[in-house]
């Protein structure tokens, strides 16, 4: 709750626990909201001074979440609106709000994929979803920094595990090794410079390649624990 109320995009973790029906969590998550986003800062600041700050935050946000031009986010709108710039592309607003859904749709996948975990057998199955919700978050957070990307070790070494416990044919563990090779030192080292390494959007492609292998791993027939 406290991380939530700072960063925001936490929150989307609670996913799983909606899913799992854990109602003692989601009332201490819950409380915890109130007394660390309202109760907290409004006894500190004031009650009106709270109020001011967060109306002033809040109509902020839509313009800073934008960052269309920041070569450093790995929201998978931006990288997408990037790609076409060397050829003197841009992206309509049009095509940006209908990428803007598509991201949303990709986290309601990734979500339904947690709810299949949760009924399904499958080992380890607590941490392919929380792997499931990390992989989903360039797709909804529009800030999307390449440090938020520490996930992605842990993400690839849970799908390795799993796709070689659920026998999977070996096709599966390409994406993952394809992300491995993306993220590592030796990959960033081949890139003249960092802006070049972030503004392609390596880490965005490296979380794609994790989700191919995730889907894989859910979709396929006769998994057992």
């Amino acid at each position: 709750a406290l991380v939530t109320c700072i960063k925001y995009y936490p929150g989307a973790f609670v996913v799983y626990f909606l899913i799992r029906r854990d109602g003692r969590f989601l009332a201490a998550f819950g409380i915890g909201l109130l007394g660390f986003y309202c109760l907290l800062p409004a006894a500190l600041l004031g009650l009106g001074d709270w109020w001011y700050f967060e109306r002033a935050s809040a109509q902020s946000l839509p313009e800073a979440a934008r960052l269309l031009r920041d070569f450093n986010t790995q929201y998978f709108v931006h990288v997408l609106n990037r790609w076409g710039q060397p050829l003197g592309y841009r992206l309509g607003e049009s095509t940006l709000d209908v990428l803007r859904l598509a991201g949303v749709l990709v986290f309601c996948a990734n979500s339904v994929v947690v709810w299949r975990l949760h009924r399904s057998k499958i080992a380890h199955r607590e941490v392919l979803s929380a792997s499931a919700l990390f992989l989903a978050l360039p797709f909804v957070v529009q800030t999307s920094w390449p440090h938020y990307f520490v996930f992605l070790p842990f993400c690839q070494a849970a799908l390795w595990v799993a796709l070689g416990e659920a026998r999977a044919h070996w096709l599966w563990r390409v994406p993952v090794v394809c992300s491995a090779v993306l993220t590592s030192g030796y990959c960033f080292a081949l890139f003249p410079s960092w802006r070049l390494y972030n503004g392609v959007g390596t880490l965005w492609v490296a979380d794609v390649a994790l989700l191919c292998a995730l889907y894989g791993l859910v979709l396929r027939r006769g998994l057992r624990q």
